[in-house]
Formats: C-alpha cells, structure tokens, sequence
C-alpha cells in the first residue's frame, strides 16, 4: 500500500493506492472543532477509471484504469 497526502480547498486528505489489486481509496482528515461532519471516507476503495463513457443511463463502461 502506498500512502500519499494532500491537501485540498475542503481540507486535507489520505490517498490510498493498493498494489495488490491497483485500487485507490481516499479518506478525509476530520480536524477536531471544524464544524463538519465526519465522513471519512470520500472515494471508497476500488477500481479509478482513466477514461470515462455513459453509454445508457446507469450503464457505464469504462476500459482503462490506472495503474502503478
């Protein structure tokens, strides 16, 4: 598992990459007293796309992935 850290406008994050099985996750830091809810997880665990169709609507088709 590789571990990254970044920061965006909302606040900073945890990018999880798995090389087991090339799947990404990534999980919001809650900053105690920030007036937001925790919800940790912002990208659950799976499979990131690197080109993107809809073919039908709540049919997706998607070919390349990333990978390490």
């Amino acid at each position: 598992m590789l571990k990254f850290f970044a920061k965006f406008e909302a606040g900073p994050y945890i990018v999880h990459y798995f090389l087991a099985d090339d799947t990404i996750e990534i999980r919001e830091v809650a900053l105690p007293n920030s007036g937001r809810d925790p919800f940790p997880v912002t990208f659950r665990r799976q499979k990131l796309a690197k080109n993107f169709a809809l073919n039908q609507p709540g049919q997706t088709y998607a070919e390349n992935f990333v990978r390490a």
